[in-house]
């Protein structure tokens, strides 16, 4: 249900991502069993480092991915 690759240009920051997105289903992603609440979607970049999982919601029913470690994160770019 989760996978992670390379984002192409926060230099080699990791994208995590929904495998096949289902209609009808909401993300919840989640770092260290914490809910993200500004992180709705089947896309996430990850700010900080952590253990990352996603939850898939529909109805009253819900799983959770496996967790995957981030050790890359995107770089804060600040505006000078």
């Amino acid at each position: 249900m989760l996978s992670n690759g390379t984002s192409g240009n926060c230099n080699g920051a990791s994208l995590l991502s929904v495998q096949g997105p289902v209609e009808g289903v909401s993300y919840v992603w989640r770092r260290n069993s914490r809910t993200l609440y500004d992180a709705p979607g089947t896309t996430y970049l990850p700010k900080t480092e952590g253990l990352y999982a996603v939850v898939a919601v529909k109805g009253g029913c819900s799983a959770e991915s496996m967790p995957r470690t981030i050790t890359s994160v995107a770089p804060v770019i600040t505006p000078t």
